[in-house]
């Protein structure tokens, strides 16, 4: 079964870029075979207290809550990762920052998000192995080796002052899967609302 799109949770939070980064997200890899998803059904999300809200996947839970003094929302479901920040952190710089120090390549363009001029980037990270070792606990035997392989993944944020603070929405999904998340990655950017 296709992985659908996961859909981010909240417009508008403080980012904790701190926060679970996409980065870390764990690979998902559907069945060659797998029949297209259903159609996702959207719900929205309120972020209290900021007069945001955003369409969620309705069958996926949100993790919502404060962390290093940013509010934010996000949601994974299969290989897509999407959120929402608001707060001090929530900048384009500190989610280019998150995404490591090699060279990545970002396109930029400007776009309107409740009427304020916007900053979308794009970019894409390429796949990557880890290894290590696991030492074993004293007595326990010999250790283990540990293996963790990222696919490659497209990550698109749209930046914007929503009030007096940042926002940003973000939205990752691993490259072999983009075509079929395309559509849903475009509700979930358009859904923002802004009371």
């Amino acid at each position: 079964m296709r992985r659908a799109l996961l859909l981010l949770g909240a417009a508008c939070s403080r980012v904790s870029p701190d926060a679970p980064p996409p980065v870390a997200m764990a690979p998902v890899a559907a069945p060659a075979d797998a029949a297209p998803a259903a159609p996702i059904r959207w719900t929205p999300h309120v972020i209290d207290g900021h007069g945001l809200w955003i369409e969620l996947a309705a069958d996926t839970p949100i993790t919502d809550g404060d962390y290093a003094g940013a509010h934010y929302a996000w949601q994974r479901r299969g290989p897509v990762f999407a959120r929402a920040a608001l707060g001090p952190a929530a900048t384009l710089d500190r989610w280019r920052a998150d995404l490591g120090e090699r060279t990545l390549t970002f396109t930029e363009t400007t776009v309107k998000v409740c009427l304020h001029d916007a900053t979308r980037m794009e970019t894409a990270t390429p796949a990557e192995t880890a290894e290590g070792y696991a030492p074993a606990p004293p007595g326990a035997g010999s250790g283990h080796m540990i293996m963790a392989r990222t696919p490659a993944r497209v990550h698109v944020a749209i930046g914007v002052m929503s009030g007096r603070q940042p926002l940003l929405l973000e939205w990752v999904v691993d490259a072999d899967q983009r075509e079929a998340h395309r559509a849903d990655e475009e509700h979930f950017f358009a859904s923002l609302r802004c009371t």
